[in-house]
């Protein structure tokens, strides 16, 4: 088996040895006694598919022996690639992987962010407590001013500056007898300079109008009707809700490369969900946290991590996730849709 070798599939390598023979599928079912639609299945890797897929490895080594290729070779390259085991039935009747080890490099961000700032905000609560709960002021006897209306502080604090003081009237002197018996309305009565308030118009104190909340639609549900965008089409319909931080890698059909969504779990980065067309793969904000839909045409290979907080339907109805692990692989198909 050559390096180019290690790049590609069993599948792919098996595939492109039988053709090299001039092998027909059919001929190549009468020598191994495999019938062709599970040599399909092994071809395109969806091992899944097989009739007992305790017999997946007897399926590689007869296939194998045919074409002239090395058993041992194709059987460590699909170990490798599938992380080693044969499958067995989980919950509903779907097949998942005991033994897959999943190594993750580099720091948890998604979990250590939440936790520093749970961290920071309780430093800022203690620091707020420890303040408010301080000793007496050296001027604790004292009358605590309270605080005023911005609008009545402005008068009286014009009023206060206008209104004579009693230095003021000592240093003018005593105002004559007859400007102490005019009265107010007397035509030869003149007010003193230092009491003549003219009447300027007040601002009045206006408190801005709280904005309204975000409004966001509640998730729709994952059924073959759902309107979705693209050219994809199929009758299955995954949806994957999440109430905080998650990673969702995807695979439809006969994909060899996972697609990967990481869900805010509050929306905070996400666009509300539309009523029509729905995009596969992108993360939508609900009342409920985070969305993400896709649609195939026979099955999904799915990975999620972490697996608390996030919960999975397929055409409406949801999985049971109590014996998934973070990072296993899950295989939903048209039975586990029934």
């Amino acid at each position: 088996m050559t390096a180019d070798d290690l790049l590609r599939t069993p599948g792919e390598i098996l595939v492109a040895a039988r053709k090299k023979t001039g092998l027909s599928l059919d001929e190549l079912a009468e020598r191994t006694k495999i019938a062709p639609p599970m040599l399909e299945a092994i071809e395109r890797d969806e091992y899944h598919r097989l009739s007992d897929p305790l017999y997946v490895k007897s399926f590689l080594r007869a296939y194998a022996v045919e074409v002239g290729l090395d058993p041992n070779e194709v059987l460590d390259l699909h170990t490798r690639s599938t992380g080693g085991g044969s499958p067995a039935p989980g919950p509903d009747g779907v097949w998942v992987e005991k033994t897959v080890t999943i190594n993750r490099v580099g720091l948890p961000w998604g979990r250590i962010v939440p936790l520093a700032a749970g961290v920071v905000l309780g430093v800022v609560v203690i620091a707020l407590l420890i303040r408010g709960c301080g000793g007496d002021s050296p001027d604790s006897g004292a009358a605590v001013d309270q605080p005023l209306d911005p609008a009545a502080g402005a008068v009286a604090q014009r009023e206060s500056l206008l209104a004579p003081t009693a230095e003021s009237v000592a240093d003018a002197g005593e105002l004559p007898a007859s400007d102490q018996d005019s009265a107010p309305g007397d035509p030869g009565a003149e007010e003193p300079a230092a009491m003549r308030v003219e009447a300027d118009p007040q601002p009045v104190a206006t408190t801005p109008a709280p904005l309204p909340a975000r409004q966001l639609p509640t998730a729709l549900a994952g059924d073959p009707d759902l309107n979705m965008a693209g050219p994809y089409r199929g009758d299955l319909v995954l949806r994957v809700l999440a109430t905080g931080p998650a990673r969702v890698r995807v695979r439809r059909d006969g994909e060899h490369v996972y697609r990967t969504v990481d869900l805010a779990g509050d929306g905070t980065d996400e666009d509300p969900l539309p009523a029509q067309g729905v995009v596969p793969g992108r993360a939508y904000a609900v009342r409920e946290g985070s969305v993400v839909y896709w649609r195939a045409r026979d099955h999904f290979s799915l990975k999620l991590d972490p697996i608390d907080g996030v919960s999975v339907a397929v055409n409406g109805r949801e999985r049971d996730l109590s014996r998934l692990r973070p990072g296993q692989e899950m295989i939903l198909d048209a039975h586990a849709a029934d």
